[in-house]
C-alpha cells in the first residue's frame, strides 16, 4: 500500500498537482509509527522534495488532513534537516 499511495504521490505530480501528490506521499510516510519506514521506498524524498517546493504549512495542512493528527514533531525535524542541507 505505502509503495502504491507513493507511485500515486509521483502521478499527481507529474500531472502538475504537487499539493494532491503531497497528501499521497503523507499517506505513504503516515502507514508507519517510525520515520523512515523501509516500506515507504522512496517517499521520504519525495516528502523533503515537496516540502521544500510547496513550504512547511502545506506539510502541516496536508498531515492534518489526512491522518486528522497534527505532524508528529520527529517527522518535522527530519524535514527541517533535509531542507537545511539544500
Amino acid at each position: 500500500m505505502a509503495m502504491s499511495y507513493g507511485q500515486l504521490g509521483l502521478l499527481a505530480e507529474a500531472r502538475g498537482d504537487p499539493a494532491v501528490a503531497l497528501d499521497w506521499v503523507v499517506r505513504c510516510i503516515a502507514l508507519f509509527p517510525e520515520f523512515p519506514h523501509p516500506a515507504t521506498g522512496p517517499g521520504p524524498r519525495h516528502l523533503f522534495r515537496l516540502t521544500a517546493a510547496l513550504g512547511l504549512p502545506a506539510l502541516e495542512s496536508s498531515w492534518q488532513r489526512c491522518t486528522g493528527t497534527p505532524l508528529p514533531p520527529p517527522i518535522r525535524s527530519a524535514v527541517i534537516a533535509a531542507n537545511n542541507k539544500q
